[in-house]
């Protein structure tokens, strides 16, 4: 009957019941290929995402390594008692604060950062790092700014990725390796793209002030916010019309860009470009830390399937390497074709060349066969590769005389102890927490609450903030200069007297290791207060009459336990500039030294 019917309907001109209508598919069609567009990755891009996180983790973490025993752990500014009676974020060092155990999270931080660059166990070591560095940033939260949130958001985000299906030690070292993906298109693809558009299109929405909307904004920020701008820039305030362009400039890239990355192709090609522009130029105004580094380093993922099509020929295309069949043999010979990015080298048996053969015979290396067909063996074979590869230059350097020689000589002695070269090569093993559904249920429940708090935060709905979400730190705020361009900035300094009469400054010495003391207005603020984090920490302790205390606790502290001499009494002042009028002074603490359990 059910055959009848289906008949019957098509004979009067209507579709069965079970089958979409025309205008239903066609509508499904489209909207498949616009999500597609919008959220497919190219799995090149996600290795060059991968190396520059890596890359990015190291250059973040320069900011609080000079100090990292004063920032972090629990002879530091924010001991443990501190930073858990502040908030309740999880983090590692909670468990010991001390100075051995900041190390080992430091250079665990550090190996993952390693991994992840060359792509071994790259998924693992990204969740790792995550877990790593959300134990750093949760130890000070007083020192947290924007980098650290953006730098732990894409660990987490690109953890669930193949993130090293090229150009990495797991795609040399697996036994089979996989079919050869170009795009991906997943919910973790799609999370880190709205993650990426969501950091602009926020900023943008929070920027409702009148210094925005007058194209004032950034002669403000020049103006008034002189712990943030490098000395040079306040010569730009003689072109106000040229101010005024940047200002709008920026607003309006902060909303167009995003949408021209969720157009795909060429669009979002033309969006990433504009984006890592206005990175360069805050870079170069503004005392940002790691925040421009991290955010083109996010960037660079978006490098559409279209670019890298664009190059006709494959690296060492015309070269074929000889090499033995065996298992280790061959994960060798990937290795190296991974690393050097070497799509159009071509493997074969010995048993198909008998030069080839002969050669390997005698020296026991691979052979290469040249496009002008000559046949080269031990370093030469590695020189000529990288000769072929992205990394051209290096390869004639490797060809100078004493170089050449070292790497025959190494060439040599690999052959000769083969079998143990190739036994060091570590196994693959895949992530075994990457199970397929379950891990992109994974990343759709912490990106609803991750994203969702961008939109909690800028209500100041903190209380609807889901509990996993603080937990985790995953709370989102983007407002940058925003509603309104702050119109006062300030810099510290502390005056300690000690028993013998002497008066020093107490903080440049934590700092700098220098006790002059100075109240002059400092020519660049940021570097006089350390760097972006302590110039964080010193503005929170401008503004918590508690912390203020425990800092110039701390400071007695710090001197007592490197000087014989010890405070009688310390002062800690905030020189505070308000819409560039003369700076006020604000006194912070003033007194005996605070006696806390350190």
């Amino acid at each position: 009957m059910r055959n009848v019917s289906r008949s019957v309907a098509a004979r009067r001109g209507r579709p069965p019941s079970s089958m979409p209508l025309p205008g239903i598919a066609a509508l499904r069609r489209g909207v498949t290929f616009l999500l597609r567009r919008a959220f497919t990755l190219d799995v090149r891009a996600l290795a060059v995402f991968r190396v520059a996180l890596g890359l990015a983790m190291i250059v973040d973490s320069l900011q609080i390594l000079p100090w990292l025993y004063k920032l972090i752990g629990d002879d530091s500014v924010s001991p443990r008692w501190l930073s858990v009676f502040s908030h309740s974020y999880f983090s590692l060092l909670n468990s010991s604060g001390d100075a051995w155990f900041v190390t080992l999270i430091f250079a665990l931080y550090y190996l993952t950062a390693l991994a992840i660059i060359v792509g071994f166990h790259a998924n693992t070591a990204l969740l790792a790092a995550f877990v790593l560095y959300s134990s750093v940033q949760h130890a000070n939260y007083y020192i947290d700014s924007g980098a650290t949130v953006l730098l732990k958001m894409y660990l987490l985000w690109a953890a669930f990725l193949p993130v090293s299906a090229r150009w990495s030690l797991d795609a040399a070292l697996r036994p089979r390796p996989p079919q050869a993906q170009a795009e991906v298109f997943s919910i973790s693809s799609a999370v880190l793209v709205a993650q990426i558009a969501m950091l602009y299109l926020m900023s943008f929405a929070l920027k409702t002030g009148a210094d925005w909307h007058e194209g004032s904004a950034l002669e403000k920020v020049i103006r008034y916010q002189m712990a943030m701008i490098e000395p040079w820039v306040t010569g730009l305030l003689a072109y106000p019309a040229l101010l005024k362009f940047l200002t709008y400039f920026a607003l309006g890239l902060e909303l167009v860009a995003p949408l021209l990355i969720l157009l795909g192709g060429w669009p979002r090609l033309l969006g990433m470009l504009l984006l890592i522009g206005m990175h360069v130029g805050f870079d170069l105004f503004l005392a940002l830390g790691a925040f421009p580094t991290v955010a083109i380093a996010g960037l660079l993922v978006l490098i559409p399937t279209q670019v890298w099509n664009l190059r006709k020929r494959r690296f060492a295309e015309g070269l074929v390497l000889f090499c033995d069949s065996s298992p280790r043999s061959e994960r060798s010979v990937r290795l190296v074709r991974s690393w050097l990015c070497l799509d159009g080298l071509e493997l074969q048996p010995f048993s198909r060349d008998p030069r080839a053969a002969a050669l390997h015979a005698a020296s026991g290396s691979w052979v290469l066969r040249s496009a002008q067909d000559q046949r080269l063996t031990g370093g030469d074979v590695l020189i000529e590769l990288v000769r072929h590869s992205p990394f051209k230059p290096l390869g004639y350097v490797l060809g100078l005389r004493p170089l050449r020689s070292l790497l025959k000589w190494t060439f040599a002695r690999a052959a000769r102890h083969r079998a143990g070269v190739d036994a060091a090569l570590p196994a693959y093993h895949p992530p075994f927490w990457r199970l397929p559904y379950l891990s992109e249920i994974t990343v759709l429940v912490l990106a609803i609450g991750a994203l969702g708090s961008n939109l909690l935060t800028a209500r100041n709905d903190f209380s609807r903030v889901p509990g996993y979400v603080s937990a985790l730190g995953l709370m989102q705020d983007w407002r940058m200069f925003a509603p309104l361009v702050g119109k006062q900035s300030g810099w510290l300094v502390a005056e300690g007297h000690t028993y013998s009469g002497r008066a020093v400054e107490p903080y440049q010495y934590l700092v700098h290791g220098r006790t002059e003391i100075s109240y002059e207005r400092p020519r660049k603020p940021n570097a006089f207060l350390g760097g972006e984090r302590w110039r964080k920490y010193v503005e929170a302790a401008a503004y918590d009459s508690n912390l203020s205390r425990f800092f110039a606790g701390y400071l007695c502290h710090y001197w007592a336990r490197r000087q014989s001499d010890a405070f009688q009494s310390i002062k800690l002042f905030y020189f505070e500039e308000f819409e560039g009028s003369p700076a006020q002074m604000r006194v912070l603490y003033e007194g005996t030294c605070p006696s806390y359990n350190f």
